[in-house]
């Protein structure tokens, strides 16, 4: 859990290059442990940047793995067509199998 912290916590830069903020961290010490990281949309970003930003943490195994969650997430959002509604926050967990929650919020009428 310690190590999956600091991964997380040293990479927040890189991490922010998805289009998503490092919103918060959260630990379970439950059988197995897991570690919890929130994170809050901002903006797509193209698919040549997912490459090159995979590319860039390929050596930090905790942070590929955020990151293909992150983006799985969008694909999610793209692909249901949910209205009126968009991506909010992605909560990514790391335990035994990854798990990822996606909470949505309702668009902002302009005009």
């Amino acid at each position: 859990i310690r190590s999956s912290m600091e991964e997380i916590s040293n990479s927040v830069q890189l991490i922010s290059k998805s289009g998503y903020d490092f919103k918060s961290m959260e630990v379970s010490m439950g059988l197995p442990p897991s570690v919890s990281a929130v994170f809050h949309y901002i903006k797509e970003i193209s698919e040549s940047e997912r490459s090159d930003l995979l590319t860039e943490v390929k050596d930090r195994n905790i942070v590929t793995i955020i990151l293909k969650c992150l983006f799985k997430a969008n694909e999610f959002y793209h692909s249901a067509n949910i209205g009126s509604y968009k991506v909010d926050e992605v909560k990514i967990t790391l335990g035994l199998t990854p798990g990822v929650d996606i909470s949505f919020v309702k668009k902002v009428q302009e005009g």
